[in-house]
This record gives C-alpha cells, sequence and structure tokens, in this order.
C-alpha cells in the first residue's frame, strides 16, 4: 500500500511538473537568444553574416523593413502572416512545433526569427511514461528486497511467540550469514541452554526429593533416652 501511494506521489509530481514548465522554459531560453542574434546581426542587417549563422545554427531569419524585405528561405513566411494565422503564446508564436520569434525596432523594421523544431508533445509523453516506469520498478523492487530482507526477523518473531507458549523445542533456520544469521545464531544458542538448564534441574530433582525425606525421616525418629523415658513413664503408669 505504501508503495503504491509513493508511486501516485512521484506520477503526480511529474504530470505537474514535467511537462509544460520545461517547455516554455525552453522557449525563453531560445527567445533570449534569438533576441542576441538579431542585436549582433543589426538593422539594417548585415546579410552575409546573418546567412552564415542561420546555416550554421540551424535557423531561419527574415528582415523586413520600408526599404528591404530580405530572407535566408523563399519558404520562410511574412511577418504579417505568422502574427494572422499562427498560434501565439507568451514567447512566441507557434506551429507544427516550430518556433518563431518576432522583434521590432524603432525604425519601423522586424526580424523574424524560425527555429525548427519536431512536435514535441509525443516525445515528452513517451520520456515521461518510460521515467514513471523506472520510478515503478524502482518502487516495486525496493518493496520486495524489504519484505526479503525481514523475512529473517518473521521467523525469529515466530520462534519468540513459540517459546512464549511453552514450546522450548522451536529452533529457527539459519539460511543468511549477514548479521541477521548471527542474530538467528544467537537466539537458537540462547534456547539450547535454556533447555539445558531445565534438563539439568529436572535430574536432580530426585536426588533433592529422596534426600528431603530421609531428613524428614531421621528428624521425626525418636531417640533412644526419649524411648527409655517413655516406657518408664509408661510403666508408672501401670
Amino acid at each position: 500500500m505504501m508503495a503504491f501511494i509513493i508511486l501516485l506521489t512521484v506520477s503526480g509530481f511529474f504530470l505537474i511538473f514535467s511537462g509544460n514548465n520545461v517547455v516554455v522554459s525552453g522557449e525563453k531560453i531560445l527567445k533570449h537568444y534569438s533576441e542576441l542574434l538579431v542585436l549582433d546581426i543589426g538593422s539594417p542587417p548585415d546579410t552575409e553574416k546573418a546567412a552564415e549563422l542561420a546555416d550554421s545554427i540551424g535557423i531561419e531569419i527574415r528582415y523586413e523593413s520600408p526599404d528591404l524585405s530580405w530572407a535566408t528561405s523563399d519558404d520562410l513566411p511574412e511577418i504579417a502572416f505568422v502574427k494572422g494565422h499562427f498560434e501565439m503564446n507568451e514567447s512566441g508564436h507557434l506551429s507544427q512545433g516550430n518556433r518563431y520569434f518576432i522583434f521590432s525596432n524603432h525604425d519601423g523594421s522586424a526580424y523574424l526569427i524560425k527555429w525548427n523544431f519536431p512536435e514535441t508533445g509525443p516525445t515528452h509523453r513517451k520520456l515521461l511514461i518510460l521515467l514513471l516506469l523506472l520510478v515503478a520498478l524502482a518502487v516495486i523492487g525496493a518493496h520486495f528486497f524489504i519484505r526479503h530482507s525481514l523475512k529473517p526477523l518473521k521467523a525469529l518473531r515466530a520462534g519468540v511467540v513459540e517459546i512464549s507458549e511453552g514450546n522450548l523445542n522451536v529452533e529457527v533456520p539459519v539460511r543468511r550469514n549477514d548479521e541477521f544469521g548471527s542474530l538467528t545464531q544467537a537466539f537458537n544458542l540462547m534456547t539450547q541452554r535454556v533447555r539445558d538448564m531445565i534438563k539439568a534441574r529436572d535430574q536432580k530433582r530426585p536426588e533433592v526429593t529422596a534426600w528431603g525425606s530421609v531428613f524428614v525421616r531421621k528428624s521425626l525418629k525418636p531417640t533412644t533416652a526419649e524411648s527409655k523415658s517413655k516406657t518408664i513413664r509408661v510403666e508408672v503408669l501401670r
């Protein structure tokens, strides 16, 4: 029962904290890094530098201003289209696992940074399921390990119950060579000594009884002087 409660607690913890929080933290890091890239490229952009960064990092960049419209890929949508058609969260726009970050400048220009990511939902679920399975195996393994470790104590408890009921012939089998095994050996030695003490007492009991009987008979037997005195008293009375 305790193992089941622990498993439920751990599962709830990961369901609450592992999914969305990790994703949101990653998006914030991407947004901050994208902002640094925009500052490094400048406005108007150094197109050669922007193309080199986009190729090395694996991103796509679009720059739009009243005088210039430039992009590292012809397939990259315009900024107005991204704003109007893609879902937006607190970090940026989302579409099919991709992340779009828009940065506007004071001169009316704007940057669009696209990070190409596959959909992470299934991956997160798989990782979560795998983690829960590992936790479940660890909890179940610990449960059976503790039960196996406590078997000698249960056997000792059964032996103590037998002795309390008057059965001194009980002997607990020693199956381990650790501290529990040493404790079991000490228990068996104790019961053996108790049996030896009771056996020795029972062997001496007839001798003590015979000696007591002789002592009583000798104490009750009258002496010779007392016998003569009683005889004389009887003769006088006659």
